[in-house]
């Protein structure tokens, strides 16, 4: 077991990962050493499920200091602006320039390559539309989780989407102790959120587990054989996917 310095600079390497939002306090170089990689991996489905919280509880506190209608639009709020800014916009952006691409002929291969995470992908008509259909639908998603009174969901969406993410950032490292024992702890923290979530969700939670397990699979095949520096890209862009559909199984099944 490591020193509680471990663990924080865990974190603070985690958040750096995840979130391009400023930590307070600073990030890793703050912390003066290198975390191994189980010190991070463990904290993505714990960032998610904390980040999801909070849009839970503004709406709470919101509907405590206001009214019901202000906390729901404060949460929406913050979550729209959260789901935005935790990559600076290059999920959507991504995502965008892919379903372009995939419009344009280029097939699955052609449209990971040709696929933008600047600003540059918005000069695409179609894409600039997509982004635009996208930031609406994560709009509609929200304020429907709000209205029908389960935000909390959110907790699960952005744990399910970084356990996600890290599962995929582990295809691209090679096959070592350090990694393999990461992995585990990944997957032991992301199973303590949904065992947390399952009472109040079993359907919904049920469903999630399933596709996160398959679709990390498929999905770390598609990463594993891409080229180191498009790999992350392609993380980013499964990420923003992952959070799409797992607020749509929220809504569908709760």
């Amino acid at each position: 077991m490591g020193k509680l310095s471990d663990w924080t600079a865990g974190f603070r390497a985690a958040w750096e990962l995840l979130i391009d939002l400023p930590l307070p306090g600073g990030g890793i170089r703050s912390s003066g050493r290198s975390p191994a990689p189980v010190e991070i991996l463990v904290w993505f489905p714990l960032l998610g499920a904390a980040a999801g919280a909070v849009v839970a509880l503004i709406e709470a506190a919101g509907s405590g200091i206001f009214n019901h209608t202000a906390g729901m639009m404060a949460a929406v709020a913050v979550g729209l602006l959260f789901c935005e800014l935790k990559d600076s916009g290059r999920g959507s952006l991504l995502l965008a320039s892919f379903i372009a691409a995939l419009g344009a002929g280029a097939g699955r291969r052609g449209a990971l390559e040709e696929m933008e995470s600047t600003r540059e992908a918005l000069n695409d008509p179609l894409a600039a539309l997509i982004c635009l259909v996208q930031f609406l639908f994560k709009a509609a998603l929200l304020g429907a989780l709000a209205i029908h009174g389960v935000l909390w969901w959110m907790a699960a969406v952005f744990a399910g989407e970084f356990l996600f993410q890290g599962v995929l950032l582990l295809r691209t490292r090679p096959e070592a102790p350090e990694y393999r024992s990461a992995r585990t702890a990944l997957w032991t923290a992301g199973i303590v959120v949904g065992g947390i979530m399952l009472p109040a969700f079993p359907a919904a939670v049920a469903v999630t587990a399933a596709l996160l397990y398959i679709g990390s699979g498929e999905c770390g095949k598609l990463i594993s054989g891409m080229d180191k520096g498009r790999s992350a890209d392609g993380i980013t862009l499964t990420g923003t996917v992952a959070e799409i559909v797992f607020m749509l199984i929220g809504l569908l099944l709760l």
